[in-house]
């Protein structure tokens, strides 16, 4: 049922109640991309808890600010000319011209539209490299994602014979510490350009990787759709402005919602999508239970095959232990 967004409320609850008592019930909540992200549903999940441990009473300090307000405080932002313009020159530098696009040679031909089919490939990292990554980015003097970083970099100019591309990542975009608790859409998506050179050692490699990537983390408030427009690109209904594949890392799961005396079973598995934005997203996640990474894998099925796409997850972890060697 698709949502309106011209008519409020953007978020339904439904509860179904299964006609065998002993199958319980499935509640299910669903809300608009537009007014929620993923740390808006850590939020959600804990407060709501909270509340059904409380009888139904959710006693909360009122917020500071609405999302309206801090809307309206990114926007004042945005309309200031020498901020703005700061920030457009960094995009602009940093991005260059004649952006690269991604071409591996085993996709199928490219649909004319892109049609958003895709499925997702699960594999569970090597046991230990988790520790291994943190103990590295730590010796470094960077993070675990920017390993990550220059590992998918390595692998995708192993396949595509190419030493130039933009690898996208989405940011909270809660770089306030009053919008931490805050139920809204924050996040924004950056887009990173890096160069690959095979003749360089693998720890200048990640050296220039964190570097650019830090300096695009301290420009983070430039909207991706204003960074579209300022290329002026030529529209291409087949793919993606900007970059084709996804790099996204998430540390912590965020709040589980916990229920004072009711058993609760997830349904589904949002990894599992069953459809694609991009050409490739590689989304690595600790697990919970021992912090052990997982890669899944989302791609178009319209240009790969599940065979390809198991191929690439287990080159992405072979190159991860070869790094940490």
């Amino acid at each position: 049922r698709p949502f309106d967004l011209k008519c409020a409320p953007l978020m339904r609850v439904v509860v179904a109640e299964s006609a065998k008592a002993d199958e319980g019930a499935l509640i299910v909540f669903s809300f608009h991309h537009i007014i929620c992200d993923g740390q808006s549903l850590a939020v959600f999940s804990q407060e709501f808890s909270e509340a059904y441990g409380d009888g139904g009473v959710l006693d909360l300090v009122p917020l500071e600010f609405q999302h309206s307000d801090i809307s309206a405080w990114q926007q004042a932002r945005l309309d200031d000319p020498h901020k703005a313009e700061t920030l457009r020159q960094f995009w602009r530098s940093a991005l260059g011209n004649d952006l690269p696009v991604l071409d591996l040679p085993e996709a199928r031909p490219r649909p004319s539209v892109q049609r958003f089919h895709g499925d997702t490939h699960r594999l569970a990292l090597r046991p230990g490299l988790a520790a291994r990554l943190r103990h590295l980015a730590g010796e470094l003097d960077t993070s675990v994602f920017n390993i990550l970083l220059a590992s998918l970099l390595v692998v995708l100019e192993r396949h595509a014979g190419q030493d130039d591309f933009v690898v996208g990542t989405p940011v909270l975009g809660r770089n306030h510490p009053k919008f931490h608790n805050q139920i809204g859409f924050f996040a924004n998506t950056l887009a990173l350009r890096n160069k690959i050179d095979i003749e360089q050692s693998v720890v200048q490699l990640i050296k220039e990787v964190t570097a650019r990537t830090k300096a695009a983390l301290d420009h983070q408030d430039w909207p991706f759709d204003r960074l579209v427009n300022e290329f002026d690109l030529a529209r291409d209904l087949s793919r993606n402005p900007i970059c084709d594949v996804l790099l996204v890392m998430v540390d912590d799961e965020g709040a589980e919602m916990s229920l004072p005396g009711v058993d609760l079973t997830p349904f589904g598995n949002d990894t599992e999508w069953k459809f694609s934005r991009f050409d490739l997203v590689f989304h690595i996640q600790a697990a919970r239970e021992d912090g052990e990474l997982h890669l899944d894998l989302n791609y178009d099925s319209d240009l790969f095959d599940a065979v390809q796409i198991a191929r690439l997850a287990a080159h992405m972890d072979l190159i991860l232990i070869g790094i940490c060697d």
